[in-house]
């Protein structure tokens, strides 16, 4: 049944708003952005839903706004927003990084350093296997309702051979960027 055509009609619920036809509370304690889902726009920020936080929906969208490389951020909390792909040291992608169902893959290696010859055949290894799968099956299997294979996305990052370059790689593609593993 429907409860409201507007926010007038969740008058009678103080701190409602009216979404899909349902007064909801903007400030629902939640862990995830799906927990949000009734709130319109909303995302869950520091444990509880917030209407109108995100930027983005699609990561077209982004590359419309801001070019390529960059795509709609999809944390499990927290906004959507648009990020680029690339920083100081991410400084290459390969893949199909504008389909909204790509899957990403960040890698942090020595790249053009004393460990060159490591770092650079583990790269070459993971870029094989990533043509491997995209020219075998077009990308991995298409998640629940989805349009098709998912396409695989690497992004590598130089830690040139440094720990607080590579900390600073990985937290890129992890806070930054929200992968969920590298």
């Amino acid at each position: 049944a429907e409860q409201c055509e507007s926010n007038d009609g969740c008058a009678d619920f103080p701190g409602t708003q009216c979404v899909a036809n349902i007064c909801v509370t903007p400030d629902t304690p939640c862990t995830t952005n799906t927990e949000c889902a009734a709130v319109a726009d909303g995302a869950c920020i520091e444990g509880v839903c917030q209407a109108n936080v995100n930027t983005c929906s699609t990561t077209k969208e982004c590359t419309d706004a801001s070019g390529p490389n960059f795509i709609c951020k999809r944390p499990v909390a927290g906004k959507r927003e648009c990020v680029s792909l690339l920083s100081e040291d991410c400084t290459l992608v390969e893949g199909d990084a504008t389909s909204d169902e790509a899957v990403f893959i960040g890698s942090v290696l020595p790249i053009a350093d004393k460990n060159d010859d490591t770092g650079t055949s583990t790269q070459n290894g993971a870029r094989l296997a990533l043509g491997e799968i995209q020219g075998n099956s077009g990308g991995l299997p298409a998640i629940a309702g989805g349009s098709g294979p998912r396409p695989l996305v690497l992004v590598r990052c130089n830690d040139g051979s440094d720990k607080d370059q590579a900390i600073r790689a990985a937290s890129y593609l992890l806070d930054t960027i929200g992968f969920q593993a590298i």
